[in-house]
């Protein structure tokens, strides 16, 4: 099967799961899935895909922050950085062990990182 096929087939189930489970707040229930496992292994071939889909507006049900959860585990040297809290930062810290998310800049910031890095991971 194609990859972008593969993908597609994975995305869809994977947005299916995390309708069923979007009264969640904390992210494990939205990556334990299996089609969320598939694309992950389908690795550094994924990551134009993944930043095509993230690039979209994302609703209700949509992968959305959690694309950063498959990313990290496909390049592992993704990273955002954790600003100081009222920084401005897309992450920031708002307590000892607490972080705060500006979902959107999350995902301008991980856009912009993919643009920066994406080449590096892709074969010629």
């Amino acid at each position: 099967m194609p990859v972008r096929e593969e993908f597609d087939q994975a995305l869809g189930e994977w947005k299916d799961h995390c309708k069923r489970n979007s009264f969640y707040s904390m992210p494990q229930p939205y990556i334990d899935c299996d089609a969320y496992r598939r694309i992950v292994a389908m690795g550094p071939e994924v990551l134009p895909l993944i930043r095509e889909e993230y690039s979209r507006p994302q609703e209700i049900g949509d992968p959305g922050i959690y694309w950063c959860f498959a990313l990290k585990e496909i390049v592992p040297e993704f990273g955002l950085a954790v600003g100081e809290k009222d920084s401005g930062s897309a992450i920031e810290k708002v307590g000892l062990e607490f972080i705060g998310l500006r979902v959107d800049e999350v995902q301008r910031a991980t856009i912009k990182w993919l643009d920066k890095n994406i080449s590096r991971y892709l074969s010629n």
